[in-house]
């Protein structure tokens, strides 16, 4: 299922390179850092700290706890890439957050403990850890969801029911997101091409999910990811090893011609040609366009032609940079929270609650997409916000890992009830 990937002069997504006489950002109180400044004489008000905001009020925590759990996740995070990529008995790894933070390592074999002992060697936050057996490895498990994806596209009359699909890997579970769960269940319950499923439909799970995801895209200083676009959001500056050459990337569904809206620019550069694309991975057309198909939403435009340089940092709120220091697999950051910075919604955080989403319909078989949540409903990802940069806090807060590249929100016309949002492009595989 995700044998397919993006060809390899394109697989370093993220722009490491640090620019000649680019300052790094101060290290600073962690919950207000002060922002990049063009010069020593000029004031910028302090903002909180997304993450630990939207923290603190999802866990009830105190804001030097939130901090405290928020640093070590990008720790943890590595553990389970690793554990991952050398372990064949791996079945999933997730932050838990409640009653106590830790990370959860799940394995098939029953020396779980012994396995997993040599990775957390000088690991000062090892009793944190907790190591489980599950009956199905990550890679049968994704198997497994795409044989339900299958069977499940030949049952009429799910199209008005059937939002999404994916897997809650702490469970090992197939999940279907529906605004009727419980109507749904009995459609497929009674269809007789269900009958087929790998596994019954007690063992499945049934999601509540108000309403589609839809493409979250509206009808001459350093240009950061999280500058606004016209209609859309600029996500990570790219790198490509054939020519090395820097790139802006954004939303692949986003239009070709666009513009920038540059917040600190003068009005005389705002509306400027982004520049040509050069590559292009768009999964809302029909046949869809580029090499990944309906499994990612990129494109990336040659910018030197309008003389914008590229650094490797994001706008994180309307004030504030961070430098992008690294990129996390999406397999080890379910249960993460994740931060993202779009035109429409500005700063919204919540939590990954998904790593193999795939909103029906429009996206064929593709369970290639990472469902981030909140619980509480608000303007969380909103219409102008496709292509904005998904990341994670690091490094004591100063830094920050890349994830991905919002491709579409939950509730499309951005009424005040968006609970959710899907970001793709997995960017280390």
């Amino acid at each position: 299922m995700f044998s397919r990937t993006i060809p390899r002069v394109w697989r370093a997504v993220f722009l490491f390179l640090v620019a000649a006489g680019i300052l790094l950002l101060p290290a600073s109180h962690p919950r207000s850092l002060i922002a990049q400044t063009e010069s020593a004489d000029e004031t910028v008000a302090e903002e909180p700290n997304p993450a630990v905001v939207f923290y603190t009020k999802a866990l009830n925590v105190s804001e030097e706890e939130a901090w405290r759990r928020l640093m070590l996740q990008g720790p943890m995070i590595e553990v389970g890439n690793k554990i991952a990529e050398a372990e064949p008995t791996y079945a999933g790894s997730w932050l838990q957050h409640e009653p106590e933070f830790r990370l959860v390592i799940a394995l098939t074999a029953p020396e779980g403990q012994a396995i997993v002992a040599p990775y957390l060697q000088g690991v000062e936050w090892a009793n944190a850890v907790e190591v489980v057996q599950r009956p199905k490895t990550i890679a049968e498990l994704e198997a497994l969801l795409n044989q339900v994806g299958e069977v499940t596209s030949r049952v009429e009359g799910v199209s008005d029911l059937l939002y999404g699909m994916g897997l809650n890997i702490p469970e090992g579970k197939v999940q279907f997101y529906s605004p009727t769960p419980e109507v749904l269940r009995d459609v497929l319950g009674r269809a007789p091409a269900f009958r087929a499923a790998p596994v019954a439909l007690e063992e499945m799970e049934f999601v509540f999910q108000a309403q589609r995801l839809e493409p979250a895209v509206l009808r001459y200083p350093y240009l950061l990811g999280g500058t606004f676009l016209d209609g859309c959001t600029a996500s990570f500056p790219v790198f490509r090893h054939a020519d090395l050459r820097r790139y802006m990337s954004t939303a692949g569904h986003c239009p070709n011609h666009i513009t920038v809206q540059h917040p600190s620019a003068p009005s005389t550069m705002s509306g400027i040609y982004l520049g040509p694309v050069v590559t292009e991975n768009n999964p809302f057309v029909t046949p869809p366009v580029g090499p990944r198909g309906r499994q990612a939403d990129f494109q990336a435009h040659a910018t030197t032609v309008r003389d914008f340089d590229l650094t490797n940092m994001i706008r994180i709120n309307s004030t504030e940079n961070r430098r992008v220091v690294s990129s996390t697999r999406k397999a080890t950051t379910w249960g993460a929270a994740v931060c993202k910075y779009g035109r429409s919604s500005g700063s919204t955080c919540g939590f990954v609650t998904n790593i193999n989403y795939r909103p029906v319909d429009t996206w064929g078989d593709a369970f290639t997409y990472v469902l981030v949540g909140t619980p509480f409903p608000g303007e969380f990802a909103c219409p102008g916000d496709s292509g904005a940069p998904v990341f994670l806090f690091v490094d004591g807060g100063p830094n920050v890992a890349g994830l991905g590249i919002l491709a579409a929100s939950e509730a499309g016309p951005c009424d005040g009830s968006s609970q959710s949002f899907a970001y793709t492009l997995d960017i280390r595989t």
